[in-house]
C-alpha cells in the first residue's frame, strides 16, 4: 500500500486528515492523536518566485531548467503584476506513544 495514494480524496496523504488519522490509529502505537492546521500566505516578487521554484526537484532535474525558471519570472512579472501570492497550509499531527 502506498500511503501517498491511500486517501479517499485528491489531497496529498499528509493533508488528507481522515486518511492520515486512520493510518496512525491503525498502528495502535498511539493513545492520543491530535491535528492542527494553519493556513498562511506569502507574497513574492518575481526574483523570489524564481528562487522558490528553482529549489523544486521537478524543476532542478529538467534539462531546460534555466529557461523554465526565466519563464516563471516572466509570468510572475507580466501575468501577476510582479506580486505572486502563495497560499499555504501547514498541518501538524501530534501523537502520544502508547505505553
Amino acid at each position: 500500500m502506498n500511503p501517498s495514494n491511500s486517501g479517499s480524496s485528491n489531497l496529498e496523504f499528509g493533508a488528507d486528515k481522515v486518511a492520515r488519522l486512520a493510518a496512525l490509529e491503525a498502528t495502535q502505537a498511539f493513545d492520543m492523536i491530535d491535528v492542527h492546521a494553519s493556513t498562511w500566505s506569502i507574497e513574492l516578487d518575481p526574483d523570489q518566485t524564481m528562487q522558490l521554484y528553482s529549489s523544486y526537484s521537478n524543476v532542478t532535474l529538467r534539462p531546460d531548467r534555466e529557461r523554465v525558471i526565466a519563464e516563471i519570472g516572466r509570468i510572475a512579472q507580466d501575468e501577476f503584476g510582479g506580486r505572486v501570492t502563495r497560499n499555504r497550509t501547514t498541518i501538524l499531527y501530534v501523537a502520544r506513544r502508547a505505553v
